[in-house]
């Protein structure tokens, strides 16, 4: 699963995702939902992004930090980035890749202030 999308081969990653849901005892887990987002935002295929954010809430797995900054990353790639930011602000603990991802958020919706603010947070972080 992590090979197509490394390879740009999103849509072979998304008939993966597809094949490996019709076997029951299969189950994705913290590694295989990553790669199927990304495939999700390479394509634009956020409907598909938002069926797979529903099931990752109902099995609990939003809470796994690389799984989370997929899907803030998914919907900043779709241009949706209310969703994105909303994510964001509701993760626990937030990696790089995420901020990075919000940061540029701000900036593409023109909200420059807001991403030299957050860039800010990163380097004074109030405890």
């Amino acid at each position: 699963m992590t090979a197509y999308p490394k390879n740009f081969m999103f849509n072979e990653a998304l008939d993966l995702f597809g094949s490996l849901l019709r076997y029951p005892y299969l189950c994705p887990d913290s590694y295989t939902y990553p790669s199927v987002l990304k495939a999700c935002g390479a394509w634009g295929e956020v409907g598909v992004g938002k069926m797979i954010h529903n099931h990752l809430i109902k099995i609990g797995f939003v809470s796994d930090i690389v799984v989370a900054s997929s899907l803030v990353c998914i919907y900043a790639k779709c241009n949706i980035f209310e969703c994105a930011i909303r994510l964001f602000d509701e993760m626990p603990k937030r990696d790089v890749a995420c901020w990075n991802i919000v940061i540029s958020c701000y900036y593409q919706d023109r909200q420059a202030r807001k991403a030299i603010d957050l860039y800010e947070k990163i380097l004074y972080p109030t405890f």
